[in-house]
């Protein structure tokens, strides 16, 4: 997994429009079925670019921490100061990602990054930092660090900015084996509002969040290596969904409503 290629898509045009209202049969807060139809489908234009994007922020913090490297294994239990980390002091990724590493007397390492990424929609031009250190427990084998990530990008159709923060871990042979992260994704469309949308990104699945104006929640949980998943609204199921080629297909739980593919618009 240490060196997985990016995997950037498109700069999506979105907006997410939440105005949630009613009740449900269980008599707690809730949408009608119309407004499940106009708030997934809104929702939906962000997904299409937030889930691929969210997948290729968390590719590229994989293969920037599989560069760094310890002199020897971590001493169980805390951060012993006998290990010192290492990096390239320049790197070059498949993915078009190339830049710098440096580490501080204290053991902090920072990446800087940037690039040309080849996209469906053309060339995207990313650029960003990454900067590491280890936490105060450390596991027997291997090492966990706390990261805060930032990035930009920019492509024919619009552009985003992205901030992680989080923990990974390396094994004993300085590959990644784990990490819990949470991202701010914030979409600047061409013409468009901006929006923001809350990713937890785990090894297997990541959840896209969106709050609404009245407080209403919309949570889409994916599953990272097929990228399908459901839409919950309060908590509760209404769509399954799956992203394919920048679109995203909704199939209602509710079968009055009428299935449908979103996709950005250019």
């Amino acid at each position: 997994m240490g060196r997985n290629l990016v995997r950037l898509t498109a700069l999506g045009v979105a907006a997410i429009v939440l105005a949630l209202s009613g009740c449900d049969g269980n008599g707690t807060t809730g949408p009608s079925p119309a407004e499940v139809q106009q708030d997934v489908a809104a929702a939906a234009l962000a997904i299409a670019t937030a889930g691929p994007e969210s997948e290729a922020a968390r590719s590229s913090v994989v293969d920037l921490m599989s560069l760094v490297s310890t002199a020897a294994p971590a001493t169980s239990g805390s951060a012993s100061p006998a290990v010192a980390p290492s990096c390239p002091s320049s790197f070059d990724l498949p993915s078009g990602l190339a830049g710098t590493c440096s580490v501080s007397d204290a053991g902090v390492v920072t990446f800087s990054f940037g690039g040309t990424v080849s996209t469906a929609s053309g060339q995207v031009s990313v650029s960003g930092s990454l900067v590491a250190s280890k936490t105060a427990q450390q596991p027997a084998s291997g090492s966990t660090w706390s990261i805060d990530y930032s990035a930009t990008a920019t492509g024919p159709l619009g552009a985003a900015t992205w901030g992680m923060s989080g923990t990974v871990t390396l094994d004993a042979n300085d590959e990644v084996a784990d990490f819990a992260l949470t991202m701010t994704h914030t979409l600047q469309p061409n013409g468009g509002a901006t929006s923001t949308v809350t990713v937890v990104l785990s090894p297997s699945s990541f959840e896209l969040i969106a709050t609404g104006p009245r407080g209403n929640t919309v949570r889409i949980t994916l599953d990272a290596s097929t990228m399908t998943g459901s839409v919950s609204i309060n908590g509760r199921e209404v769509a399954t969904i799956a992203i394919s080629d920048g679109c995203v297909t909704i199939d209602y739980t509710d079968p009055a409503l009428t299935d449908e593919v979103r996709c950005p618009a250019a």
